[in-house]
């Protein structure tokens, strides 16, 4: 998110839109950011950060605020969850970056992925990694994608399965 500002709004036709949840536990998002955008229902932020300056911002653009503790600057997952159950949000659709879909993974709390790769080959030693975390020993422990399906989109793919865990 903070690379590349997206707005995360949704393009499916009908229906109403999801709302946005924001998981940002040092608050390192600007409010001015495109998620934070007013909308139908207005974005959910949950941080660790108590500060009212810190936080004017955000409410005074709508942003609805839930705080949760984040020892070490990090989400227990678990927590984080239960706590978006509570308020009656039960299914999440998660865009994130390297280190936070590979710790939704290593919590088992991804049932189905979709994928999005380009034909571009980067890395480095200093690169961020599309899945970090991932805490298989070996390749028999890690995730599985069952019932896989490709689709070509231009020269990019996407490929959606469901997670199966050793």
């Amino acid at each position: 998110m903070l690379a590349d500002d997206p707005a995360l709004t949704a393009r499916a036709r009908g229906g109403r839109d999801p709302r946005r949840v924001i998981a940002d536990p040092c608050l390192r998002t600007a409010a001015e950011a495109k998620i934070y955008a007013p909308a139908e229902r207005p974005p959910l932020l949950v941080t660790a950060v108590e500060d009212d300056a810190r936080l004017a911002p955000f409410r005074a653009r709508g942003v609805e605020i839930l705080h949760l503790s984040a020892p070490d600057g990090h989400f227990d997952l678990n927590a984080l969850m239960a706590t978006l159950g509570a308020r009656d949000i039960v299914s999440l659709m998660v865009e994130a970056g390297g280190c936070f879909a590979g710790a939704l993974l290593d919590a088992r709390l991804v049932h189905k992925l979709r994928l999005y790769l380009a034909p571009l080959l980067i890395g480095g030693r200093d690169a961020i990694p599309a899945l970090a975390a991932l805490g298989a020993a070996t390749l028999a422990d890690a995730p599985r994608l069952r019932d896989a399906v490709w689709t070509r989109l231009g020269e990019d793919w996407r490929v959606e399965g469901y997670v199966g865990y050793a």
